[in-house]
């Protein structure tokens, strides 16, 4: 565990996020459950919650129209949202509330603080690879300057010395990307060398 430099920050949280999934899906519930021994009438919420969910974003097919309009599935999610937390908040108070914001803090505290290693980069890394999310090998690379070389400890680049100082937010993103487009390839060719 150790601070992050800003730059690093998010990729740190994107990575842990990715890698901790099911760890910080299992903290969520065993706080949610905990708060059902405090407050039992609370799972009859959590069963109105999920029964919802599945009904509206998997069962029903169909459009749904609120006063002659049609629901977008952001606007659905967002009124799902809202309505998920009045009933949290009728049928067990501030106590699922603080359960969840518990959950929340300690799912962020450990994805800003817990240092990316090698095994949940490449990890991380070869899923994308897998699910086809990012630049593959045979793409063109015309984003910007480059020297070619990758640290593998932290594929982002210190922007700051290559375009001294003044670099804008587009030129920082294309060459975070470059970056792990390269740092993909190389674990990519690292991988398939011991296999």
């Amino acid at each position: 565990m150790k601070v992050p430099k800003q730059p690093d920050l998010y990729d740190r949280v994107n990575t842990n996020l990715l890698y901790y999934q099911a760890n910080y899906l299992a903290i969520t519930v065993l706080t949610l459950i905990i708060t059902c021994f405090f407050r039992p009438i609370f799972l009859i919420g959590l069963s109105v919650i999920i029964g919802s969910g599945v009904w509206l974003f998997r069962v029903n097919r169909s459009p749904i129209v609120v006063q002659g309009k049609v629901l977008s599935k952001q606007e659905l999610a967002i009124g799902y949202l809202v309505a998920s937390f009045i009933v949290c908040i009728l049928f067990a108070g501030t106590a699922s509330i603080l359960a969840l914001s518990i959950s929340i803090l300690m799912i962020l505290l450990h994805s800003s603080f817990r240092k990316r290693s090698m095994k949940s980069k490449v990890n991380v890394g070869f899923m994308n690879l897998i699910s086809g999310s990012g630049k593959s090998e045979e793409e063109p690379d015309d984003d910007g300057p480059s020297n070619g070389t990758v640290d593998e400890e932290n594929p982002s680049p210190d922007l700051s010395s290559r375009y001294g100082g003044g670099f804008s937010s587009e030129q920082m993103l294309a060459e975070q990307q470059r970056a792990r487009s390269q740092f993909r390839a190389s674990m990519r060719a690292k991988y398939l060398k011991k296999g």
